[in-house]
Formats: structure tokens, C-alpha cells, sequence
């Protein structure tokens, strides 16, 4: 099985003015790292393993009830973000 790769970039976690560029997968390393979204129409967090957000494409908001709809770029930006959170500070 080959797994998709695509450059994401992500400008955050490493402090202001700094752009990274990621060859990023869905990383299996994060499979039980617990992911956060927020709900684009309330804010309200969902939070769940990399694996459940790997297999998703939508889910229900439990406080608003819209459907969140998750794109791959989406889950990419998402992957990235964990990853860079893990990075050991300098």
C-alpha cells in the first residue's frame, strides 16, 4: 500500500514569522495521539485518536449538530500540526 504524500505547510507552533514546509502523511506514528478540531459553525473542540480522524470524512458536532465535513488537506494540516507539536523544543 502506498501512502499519499503531499506538501503541506503550516505557519504556527514554531513561533512567529516561521514557515515550514512538511512532506507530510497521515502518519500511523499518530494513530493514538489525541487530535483536536474545532467546529467551523460553533468553535466547539472535538477531540479523538489520529486513527479516527485518518477514517473520517464527516462527523456531527455534538454541541451544534452541523456536519463537519473533513477534507484530506484538512487531516494533512491537522497530522502537521500534532508532528510539530511533538518536535523537541530547542
Amino acid at each position: 500500500m502506498t501512502s499519499r504524500v503531499k506538501e503541506t505547510r503550516y505557519t504556527g507552533a514554531c513561533g512567529d514569522g516561521v514557515l515550514l514546509v512538511l512532506r507530510m502523511s497521515l502518519s500511523r506514528a499518530l494513530n493514538n495521539v489525541i487530535l483536536s478540531r474545532s467546529c467551523s459553525r460553533c468553535g466547539s473542540q472535538r477531540q479523538n485518536p489520529g486513527t479516527w480522524f485518518r477514517s473520517i470524512r464527516q462527523y456531527t458536532c455534538a454541541e451544534c449538530g452541523g456536519i463537519e465535513v473533513v477534507t484530506y488537506d484538512e487531516k494533512l494540516k491537522l497530522f502537521a500540526k500534532a508532528q510539530l507539536m511533538r518536535l523537541p523544543s530547542e
